[in-house]
């Protein structure tokens, strides 16, 4: 979805269909859903008269090379149509919730808003994370003209999120599990929203945000979500034996032109750790859910349980 806020404090919701959010803020007075087409103007543009800020969350995540055209028309061009429109209607500031893939990673380093990921490679190896870093680029050329912030939120967790039930649905019955060591970056959807909120008023035009709670290894990340699914299968670390068998297969397929779009195991046996020192430094920012509060919110959440608890945590009046 994407929020606009405009001068009188009202919400305006623009989103592709009906659906609900796990707050039912679309039933909240002041909000309005607006249903329109980023990839058609005409259909949001008059949703725009006098907002004062927009906040770009939507587009679509694609892993897949035969997803690549929708990927682009709507994360692109989507983008380039709603700051058009966003400039002609006078709005004061644009905030672009981007991703974590955006930001460049090197061996052995903690990642920060100065490592930018090589463009060439992205368009290569990970369509999604490239068109999130055409639209940071394309917004950074505008700041003069609108302030923009760029927000990169970490892989993000918390109540209503459909990653966890992925994630959860093969380690609620399976006997063992096997997983890269490698470090993953983790934030609470709360947190992030915490972030978007001191984002309008707080920030340099241009300027890119890391927003992060915890950086963690798949091993433990996994062993955190079994303990709280009452799981004792046992997790492990792939062998190097394996992944290197993998990749013989990987690269077998690619020689006989038959990949159906398997990549070798370097393009994810890849340490993903980062800082959010900058948006601590300038706008304060602190998150309030550890990773193992998340994963418990998630999980009960998902699950139905404990429904009254999370859901008052989730309202997260402290912003």
């Amino acid at each position: 979805a994407i929020r606009e806020i405009d001068p009188v404090g009202n919400i305006r919701i623009l989103d592709l269909r009906p659906r609900s959010t796990v707050l039912d803020i679309e039933s909240m007075p002041g909000v309005q859903t607006i249903f329109g087409d980023l990839r058609k103007p005409e259909t949001f543009a008059s949703a725009l008269t006098a907002a004062d800020t927009v906040v770009h969350c939507a587009g679509i995540i694609s892993f897949r090379s035969s997803g690549e055209r929708s990927l682009f028309e709507t994360n692109i061009v989507g983008t380039q149509n709603l700051l058009r429109v966003a400039l002609e209607q006078h709005c004061q500031q644009f905030l672009f919730i981007s991703s974590i893939s955006t930001v460049g990673l090197q061996p052995g380093q903690i990642s920060d808003e100065t490592m930018v990921a090589n463009l060439a490679q992205k368009r290569h190896e990970d369509p999604y994370g490239y068109s999130k870093l055409v639209c940071e680029l394309l917004l950074q050329e505008m700041k003069d003209r609108i302030r923009v912030i760029i927000l990169n939120p970490a892989v993000i967790l918390g109540p209503g999120s459909t990653l966890i039930e992925k994630v959860t649905w093969p380690l609620r019955w399976i006997p063992f599990c096997p997983m890269l060591g490698t470090i993953n970056s983790f934030v609470d959807v709360r947190d992030v929203a915490k972030a978007v909120v001191l984002a309008l008023g707080k920030g340099a035009s241009g300027e890119r945000y890391i927003v992060t709670t915890e950086n963690l290894d798949n091993l433990s990340f996994v062993r955190l979500v079994m303990e709280n699914l009452g799981r004792t299968a046992p997790v492990f670390a792939i062998p190097e034996n394996a992944l290197g068998l993998y990749d013989k297969l990987v690269g077998g397929l690619e020689g006989l032109h038959l990949n159906p779009g398997l990549k070798k195991s370097t393009a994810y046996n890849v340490d993903k750790a980062y800082t959010a020192a900058k948006i601590r430094l300038e706008m304060g920012w602190r998150p309030v859910f550890s990773l193992r509060q998340s994963v418990i919110d998630t999980l009960s959440a998902n699950g139905g349980s404990h429904e009254a608890d999370w859901k008052d945590r989730l309202t997260y009046r402290r912003l």
